[in-house]
């Protein structure tokens, strides 16, 4: 009964908030696009307990370190095609509405020393290099912030905490970032295939499993990353 209680208590908190319409940078970064073709032609998300779970207890990460750094939670709504901010539109609400494959939303987690765009991640167990897409994330961060501010930012760094050790342990990674024009080509090449009347080619992967969409991509199958096999 308790148990149930604290599972629902949970998932209210992490859907409540909603998502603004269009797309978000989670969106671009994943070497398979076809999770975020699915979500943006409509397709109801239906998250697991364990999902849920992490996306709560990430967030509250996050909140725990607000006033860390003087710029945090920035976040930012561009259209990279017109290289303009949600600020010059007059109705974003209806600019979005009507053009959700042009626009992007996120927010990076902190500047760091100003010259540096950091975000945390939480990791069962930490890892001994950062994740592409994770990498990918802030690069595309950086160039949403320059039509933001005018700044460019050219260092990115990953945060690593270990839920394992209630965040004790600790790692952090600092990469430089690709170019302003390489970030704009990228983030508009993948916003292209998710605007696609075809889904994107599906590209086999750990997360296949956990996918809320795994089922749609049948007869074509998924990786089960547990039996380290393709599944048809």
């Amino acid at each position: 009964m308790i148990e149930e209680i604290y599972r629902k208590f949970i998932r209210d908190k992490v859907e409540s908030g909603g998502r603004r319409a269009g797309l978000h940078v989670s969106d671009l970064v994943s070497d398979c696009l076809r999770k975020s073709w699915y979500r943006m032609s409509g397709l109801p998300v239906i998250h697991g307990d364990d999902s849920v779970t992490n996306f709560y207890y990430g967030t509250t990460v996050h909140e725990s370190f607000d006033g860390m750094f003087e710029i945090m939670e920035n976040k930012m709504c561009v259209n990279p095609y017109a290289e303009i901010t949600e600020e010059e539109m007059v109705d974003i609400d209806k600019e979005m509405k009507d053009n959700p494959f042009k626009w992007v939303s996120g927010s990076f987690d902190a500047l760091y020393n100003g010259d540096t765009i950091l975000d945390f991640k939480t990791a069962k167990k930490l890892p001994t290099s950062p994740s592409m897409s994770y990498i990918k994330q802030i690069n595309f961060y950086s160039y949403m912030y320059y039509l933001q501010t005018g700044v460019e930012i050219k260092k990115g760094c990953i945060f690593y905490l270990d839920k394992s050790t209630a965040f004790h342990n600790v790692r952090e990674f600092h990469f430089d970032l690709l170019t302003l024009e390489e970030n704009r080509g990228h983030m508009i090449a993948a916003m292209d295939e998710i605007a696609g009347e075809e889904p994107p080619e599906k590209v086999p992967g750990i997360l296949c499993t956990v996918c809320p969409y795994k089922d749609n991509c049948d007869p074509h199958g998924y990786y089960d990353y547990k039996l380290k096999r393709f599944i048809n």
